[in-house]
């Protein structure tokens, strides 16, 4: 899931809001692609031009339904890569596997880098399969 016009404005910037960079989708993919023989990735966005454009491999689906099927396909997905936000998150807490995130805390000066200190909002792992894993 890439989350993205909420996280590109100046002020949400300054609150602490960091927009993705290309390169941790790529980083995530090729996580999974060493761990396993076939992967196909469904990308949810609410900013599709912009993943077209910047999250490229050969074995990519790109959503175009609404976010309720998008949810439903992400929570019932065997793994998932997440943005930010409750939607991620939850999509992530209900998905059967590994859940990647973004591994950089926001800035300790900023709202959120007061709120979320050191993972906070990751969740304990309940077994073997169901991970949180930071990625850069």
């Amino acid at each position: 899931h890439v989350r993205r016009t909420t996280l590109i404005t100046e002020e949400r910037q300054k609150m602490g809001f960091i927009p993705r960079p290309p390169t941790y989708f790529t980083h995530a993919m090729e996580y999974f692609k060493q761990k396993y023989n076939r992967v196909q990735f469904i990308v949810t966005s609410d900013d599709l031009a912009w993943c077209k454009e910047n999250i490229l491999s050969e074995h990519i689906e790109y959503s175009t339904h609404n976010y309720t099927i998008d949810f439903a396909i992400l929570s019932q997905s065997d793994h998932i890569i997440i943005s930010f936000g409750t939607y991620s998150w939850w999509a992530g807490w209900l998905c059967k596997g590994t859940t990647i995130y973004y591994g950089v805390m926001p800035p300790s000066d900023t709202y959120l880098g007061k709120v979320y200190n050191n993972n906070s909002c990751v969740p304990v792992p309940d077994d073997e399969y169901n991970k949180w894993l930071p990625v850069i």
